[in-house]
């Protein structure tokens, strides 16, 4: 039943650890909703195999399940190691960055980004590998940083780079982006995330392209630098949907500020009417142990009490030693979360701060109707996923169906907290031919039972007859 199905989504990063189509069958089954692809280990070919097979596991399981693509974005890592041997860095070593072409060896590495020497100044810090280990510019050559280690360890291969001090002048999409983008455009991809969003004009770079290609494919703006952090509103304001993405923006802002941006960033953009991803590290133990962390249970539920519409696995499905367990952990700590937020929910009520004040004012009424009539569902009819977002972001616990015609609109809804997509054909010409339609979809997939009282919602799109109507009915009387 309806009543039974988790609101808050799980996003799993596909990888080496789920490689074969039994692993991802198990990842759906555990209760992956969304698919995401780093693009940042892929090549444009991999990339393209990665999506087909995953098309092909969600046909077998009979779900229609999202993928997200991830471009890499402005990032810079570090470069290929020779024989692929980690080097040991002990405080006060000296290490070249160079940004020339070679294997890294001794006190010498390489990065594929030709620029950075002119991002850098004299006693900038430079952070690498997550900012595990710490760098300090000591003098700059031509196309060499000499540094002085501040944080030693052992680094890897292709490692990222973090330039806390300075200006980044790269493009929203690099040459490889262009590439990724082209082939996630070319499979149809349902969402493109674009990492290292600066400002609107990142996203806005993103979706001239897209409109360029004649498609139509949502951006979730990465939120993992300071500066996107300050121009949140505007961000908010020209993208499709956010990921708080806590790894970097860790890293390049102080650690203790992170908890209270992550609220504010999910509630401002639950009062844009903009879906929102909580992503990083949140089960990240996982990687090596069977079990995790006491805090990183509590970090999952937390996300889910601040009203996050989904939690993102990364490394911990892509690459862990457990990936179907780390899916299920989580949707168990989701659950035991939501039974539980009743109270807290009351304190969160959503307020749609948006332009469009019709569709605004009808959804608070369709909310209102139903938690009067302790209604088991609110059922939305909607063409463009529009009226169901912004049902979905007023904080309801009543389950959401959202009934719509078209597939890819479909997979879209599934992002949303409390949705449950289902594409059908209501092609009739009346409000009546409408509920038919609604009666038979949620009794063939066994979502409600004959006379249970919902309340019907239909956006600005629907039939004429039914624009903007709010109805009270019960299943199967239609």
């Amino acid at each position: 039943m309806i009543s039974s199905i988790r609101r808050t989504k799980i996003i799993a990063t596909v990888g080496p650890a789920c490689s074969e189509e039994s692993d991802l069958l198990r990842l759906l089954q555990k209760g992956v909703d969304i698919f995401r692809i780093n693009a940042s280990h892929t090549d444009p070919d991999k990339l393209k195999s990665w999506i087909r097979r995953l098309r092909k596991v969600a046909c077998q399981a009979n779900r229609n399940v999202p993928i997200l693509v991830d471009l890499q974005g402005p990032r810079v890592r570090t470069g290929p190691l020779k024989n692929h041997e980690t080097i040991k860095l002990k405080k006060g070593d000296t290490l070249i960055i160079s940004a020339k072409k070679g294997a890294g060896q001794g006190q010498i590495i390489y990065t594929d980004c030709p620029q950075l020497p002119r991002m850098v100044k004299k006693h900038d810090p430079v952070l690498l590998d997550n900012g595990l280990i710490e760098l300090a510019v000591s003098t700059i050559h031509h196309d060499e940083i000499h540094c002085r280690v501040e944080v030693g360890g052992f680094l890897g291969e292709n490692k990222g780079i973090n330039l806390p001090n300075a200006p980044v002048t790269l493009p929203a999409l690099t040459p490889k982006d262009l590439k990724d983008l082209a082939i996630a455009a070319h499979e149809e991809v349902d969402f493109i995330a674009l990492s290292f969003v600066r400002s609107r004009h990142d996203v806005m770079a993103v979706k001239r392209w897209l409109v360029k290609h004649h498609l139509s494919i949502p951006v979730v703006a990465k939120i993992e630098k300071p500066r996107a952090v300050e121009d949140i509103d505007e961000i908010l304001s020209k993208t499709d949907a956010v990921m708080i993405a806590r790894g970097d923006l860790g890293i390049e802002m102080q650690v203790d500020k992170i908890p209270v941006i992550q609220k504010k960033l999910i509630a401002k953009a639950n009062e844009r009417g903009v879906p929102v991803i909580t992503a990083t590290q949140m089960l990240e133990s996982m990687i090596q142990q069977a079990i995790p962390t006491r805090a990183e249970a509590s970090d999952v539920a937390n996300a889910v009490f601040d009203g996050t519409d989904a939690v993102m696995l990364s490394g911990e499905t892509a690459v862990g030693a457990y990936p179907d367990r780390a899916v299920r952990i989580m949707a168990d700590i989701i659950r035991d979360a939501e039974k539980y937020d009743d109270g807290l929910l009351l304190t969160r009520q959503n307020k749609l701060n948006v332009l469009d004040t019709k569709l605004a004012a009808i959804s608070q009424a369709a909310v209102s109707a139903a938690k009067r009539l302790k209604a088991r569902s609110i059922l939305v009819f909607t063409l463009t996923g529009k009226t169901a977002l912004f049902i979905s972001k007023l904080g309801l616990h009543i389950p959401i169906i959202a009934l719509t015609q078209k597939e890819s609109i479909s997979k879209r809804l599934q992002l949303l907290s409390g949705v449950y997509p289902l594409t059908i054909d209501y092609s009739g010409k009346s409000a009546d031919d409408l509920l038919k339609s609604c009666d038979k979809s949620v009794l063939k997939y066994g979502l409600l039972k004959r006379g249970e009282t919902v309340v019907i919602l239909t956006g600005r799109q629907a039939l004429p007859a039914a624009r903007f109507m709010v109805k009270f009915h019960e299943i199967g009387t239609a």
